[in-house]
């Protein structure tokens, strides 16, 4: 991302758009301390009661073609770089391409006069211009401008968020509309193009709804309105007070009226070791507790990458022998983060495997490894680290790329921040990958799952929604694999549910061949565990 950046430098002609109603250097100087970086020709979008007005009509708020685009997002803009990744490039099809008219300059020739010929180094190239001329520039470099009586074929990028319900009530009172979805199409002439296909775009735009609501107004189509956009709470960090709070709700809700899917028994029996987190005798109050046969108590289980070797933080069979070898002051971040996750939901004990088994004695992992699918299903809850593409890595800490403040025009004056975020994909985690990760989601009642983006929760009877309310709208059918619920018998409990094991195996070899193991011996053990829970 490019420093110094000058707005101006980029779109010189925006002076009608910053003008009106406010004077250029009051939306200049707000974006020159705005947390994200922007050019003014999308910072006028809605930062400016001229490009509210176009933003909320039909043909929507033209915005830059294709050379201005990527020129602007390349010196830093980020809403620029948001729309360049968002966009499908077919959408620039039968646009005039001047590098492909470098080589057949018969085609450019339909709708441009050229002007000269000449040869420039390779770095350089086509600026679109607001006159409407242009410089081709590369191997062969042609000079030109619009033909006279040829077609015009330069196109841009349109942003509308009109909608039909945008209209005055017969009684003439004002109508107060919440919007959300921007559609993104391009403008080609005087026309504006929407596809509802894979050529536009929908993102969504929102306020914060701990702040108060505001009201704009615009014409649209003769017509009086107001609008404003929808409230909805920003990200939280995945450490918030309240986001621990709606996971202890879940858990809790989860007890008292999923009975008839998911395990409620509140103690159950102890892997062989477990880390206490709240031990007293160090600054970490961490210790490895050797339990006891038939030991009971709650636990959480972590599912996560260890990521590439050498890994120095494990146990070896000497710590089991002597616990107090472990020096906990220097955690890895994922098992740091879920230290702090075990805390805050007041479990006492945490399983982790590379901590809870004997890396160094190969007995002991045989010994372990088969009891694997147990501890997940035993377990409280289980921690898929799922973001985090390593142990060094942590995953508390949320993506917040996706989320990008732009200035919004207040009626009364003065600026307030409307967010803006895609809404079409959720990124493809680290953990999703791993061919251990498969059998420890499924196996386990009830899990956490922590994307970059979100934090999600997952139990037999709700497979994959948000902790808290999201501001997102994610395609959570995309996550067939996820999807699965196994048979409530699986978890003890009484059900007339009889599995196809020739078709959930299918679909086992099917969801497991696509994942990665970093041990060739480990392939039929990390499907061990489901494999013995369908035998019984």
């Amino acid at each position: 991302m490019a420093s110094g950046f000058n707005h101006g430098e980029i779109v010189p002609p925006l002076q009608e758009y910053a003008s009106h109603s406010h004077p250029s250097t009051s939306l200049e100087s707000i974006l020159a301390s705005w947390p994200a970086k922007l050019c003014l020709k999308c910072a006028s979008m809605t930062g400016t009661s001229k490009g509210l007005q176009e933003l909320m009509s039909r043909d929507g708020y033209v915005h830059f073609g294709r050379y201005d685009l990527k020129k602007s997002a390349e010196m830093g803009c980020v809403f620029c770089i948001f729309i360049s990744d968002a966009i499908d490039p077919d959408i620039w099809e039968d646009h005039d391409d001047p590098i492909a008219t470098a080589i057949d300059p018969d085609i450019w020739n339909d709708y441009y006069d050229p002007i000269s010929t000449q040869k420039l180094s390779d770095s350089e190239y086509l600026v679109d211009n607001e006159d409407g001329v242009g410089e081709l520039k590369g191997p062969s470099i042609m000079t030109a401008q619009p033909g006279e009586d040829k077609p015009k074929r330069t196109k841009k990028i349109s942003i509308s968020c009109f909608s039909e319900d945008l209209f005055t009530p017969e009684d003439g009172n004002l109508k107060a509309v919440d919007l959300r979805h921007f559609k993104v199409g391009y403008r080609s002439g005087d026309e504006a193009v929407y596809y509802p296909d894979a050529f536009s775009t929908q993102f969504e735009g929102f306020t914060n709804a701990k702040e108060d609501k505001y009201l704009n107004s615009a014409v649209v189509d003769g017509n009086d309105v107001q609008f404003s956009f929808d409230q909805l709470l920003l990200p939280l960090s995945f450490a918030d007070e309240s986001v621990v709070k709606a996971i202890k709700h879940r858990l809790n809700d989860c007890d008292l009226h999923h009975k008839s899917t998911c395990p409620s028994k509140m103690h159950l029996p102890l892997p062989s070791r477990v880390i206490d987190v709240e031990a007293i005798g160090n600054g970490e109050e961490l210790r490895l507790h050797i339990t006891h046969p038939d030991e009971l108590g709650q636990y959480a289980a972590l599912s996560y990458c260890w990521g590439e070797p050498p890994h120095t933080f494990i146990c070896t069979k000497a710590m089991l022998d002597n616990p107090s070898m472990i020096d906990w002051s220097h955690l890895p971040a994922t098992i740091a983060d879920a230290v702090t996750v075990t805390r805050s939901l007041g479990i006492k004990y945490l399983w982790i495997d590379a901590l809870c088994i004997a890396q160094d004695d190969d007995a002991d992992k045989t010994k372990e490894i088969k009891y694997m699918g147990k501890i997940y299903n035993n377990a409280r809850v289980t921690i898929a680290a799922a973001s985090a593409q390593s142990v060094q890595a942590g995953f508390l800490n949320r993506d917040s790329r996706g989320d990008l403040p732009l200035p919004i025009l207040f009626p009364e004056g003065g600026y307030g921040k409307l967010w803006v975020r895609s809404s079409l994909v959720l990124p493809a985690e680290p953990l999703d990958s791993r061919g251990w990760a498969l059998q420890e989601y499924l196996l386990s009642p009830r899990v956490l799952y922590y994307g970059s983006r979100e934090l999600f929760w997952k139990c037999q009877q709700e497979l994959f929604v948000p902790v808290l309310p999201s501001h997102g709208i994610y395609p959570t059918d995309s996550f067939s694999q996820a999807h699965v619920r196994l048979p409530a018998n699986i978890f003890d409990i009484a059900s007339d549910h009889v599995i196809n094991t020739d078709d959930f195996w299918i679909w086992v070899q099917a969801a497991y061949s696509v994942r990665d193991l970093r041990l060739f011996d480990d392939r039929f053990r990390a499907l061990g565990g489901i494999a013995e829970f369908i035998r019984e």
